[in-house]
């Protein structure tokens, strides 16, 4: 498995932090504005594509309500399982709920609220506190105890993922680096941020920024308050790749 921030990933290179002051940054393309929460820079050639909380689309399960965040391909769909990976965040609103199966799909989930612990039959257990997290085969039998809000990804035909929680406090800025043929989504879990290329975008709490292209994001936290955003990284496969840069 790769990490987004232990020095040099072996997807996607060099990830790094630093604290610095309110005010200009020194590299940045502009002028970040005090009253969001996270600044992003990006590379003007990088495409990045800005979704907020009322695009998501959403669909009950057994169990409550599912908001998918992003799903890859764009002309994809859920249904038809022919994704290659799709984000999503779902509420648990019974005490006691069992998961859809999932055959041949990689899941990884982590609580944003509430506690989950769940029962693979046949394969074990696990309890979750928030942004603690769980990877398992989709096709388990599993069972869910515990009221929350949960964030999922879903991974199909050979790509590989990692899902990372990033606290940014105030003043602290941390550059991702996504790689050739990876994704990567930042989702805003607590706090709003911007994003800025050749045009600012705002990206609001709940909203995500997806990048589709290599390059680098930095983040900057300019509020008085902690941030929490939550990375996504998608290593795509070579033939899901192919057939994806497509539709670009």
């Amino acid at each position: 498995m790769f990490s987004l921030f232990a020095g040099i990933s072996p997807l996607s290179g060099v990830i790094f932090s630093e604290k610095g002051k309110l005010g200009h940054d020194s590299g940045g393309k502009g002028v970040y504005n005090r009253k969001k929460t996270v600044f992003v820079w990006e590379n003007k050639k990088m495409k990045t594509e800005i979704i907020k909380e009322e695009q998501y689309s959403v669909s009950c399960w057994s169990g409550g309500k599912t908001r998918q965040i992003y799903i890859y391909p764009p002309n994809s769909s859920y249904a038809q399982r022919d994704f290659i990976f799709r984000i999503s965040s779902a509420t648990v609103e019974c005490e006691r709920s069992e998961f859809t199966a999932l055959p041949e799909v990689k899941r990884l989930i982590l609580p944003l609220s509430g506690k989950l612990h769940l029962y693979y039959e046949g394969h074990g257990e696990k309890e979750l506190a928030p942004y603690e997290q769980d990877c398992f085969d989709g096709g388990w039998n599993t069972v869910s105890i515990g009221k929350a809000t949960d964030f999922n990804l879903m991974l199909r035909g050979g790509a590989q993922g990692e899902i990372t929680t990033v606290d940014l406090q105030p003043g602290e800025k941390q550059s991702l680096c996504n790689g050739k043929n990876e994704v990567l989504a930042v989702f805003a879990a607590q706090g709003c941020c911007a994003a800025k290329g050749e045009q600012e975008s705002e990206l609001p709490c709940q909203a995500t920024a997806v990048i589709l292209e290599e390059g680098t994001i930095r983040l900057k936290n300019c509020d008085l308050q902690s941030a929490k955003l939550i990375c996504v990284r998608v290593k795509l496969p070579q033939r899901g790749a192919t057939e994806c840069e497509k539709e670009f």
